[in-house]
């Protein structure tokens, strides 16, 4: 049985949340230093259709906008913000670093270390928003 301390709900739970924000950060290593061998070497009809403009870059902002958040999350220091800003930072310029060895083989660029940086910003003012907006069913954040 939880303590009293703790919150009902298992979502509010300091270890849940690390470890989606580790899965996270996982995911996303993984996603930008898949070697450009293992990608389809054509494109599916359906990509084709597509095309949306600059939808990698979008990608980026994504990924990085989640592992700014879901970290956020899952810690309780109120400048924790700065820490992640600087591990959101140091990760989306060394990805792209190192998606130009020879063994990963990948377009590196600055535009993709741009929206590296622009997604741990938004997510990490998207949680501070949400923090000041919105509270757990118990009325606190841990």
């Amino acid at each position: 049985m939880p303590s009293t301390n703790e919150p009902r709900n298992f979502v509010f739970r300091r270890p849940f949340r690390r470890s989606l924000a580790l899965g996270w950060t996982v995911l996303l290593l993984g996603l930008c230093l898949m070697p450009a061998r293992w990608f389809p070497n054509r494109e599916t009809e359906t990509v084709r259709s597509l095309r949306i403009p600059h939808l990698d870059k979008l990608i980026h902002v994504v990924l990085f906008a989640g592992f700014s958040v879901l970290w956020m999350a899952a810690g309780t220091a109120p400048r924790r913000w700065v820490g992640i800003a600087i591990a959101g930072v140091v990760l989306g310029l060394a990805t792209e670093a190192f998606q130009s060895l020879p063994f990963i083989d990948r377009d590196s660029g600055l535009a993709d270390a741009l929206a590296n940086v622009l997604g741990t910003v938004v997510g990490i003012g998207l949680a501070r928003y949400a923090e000041s907006r919105f509270r757990p069913l118990d009325g606190r954040i841990e």
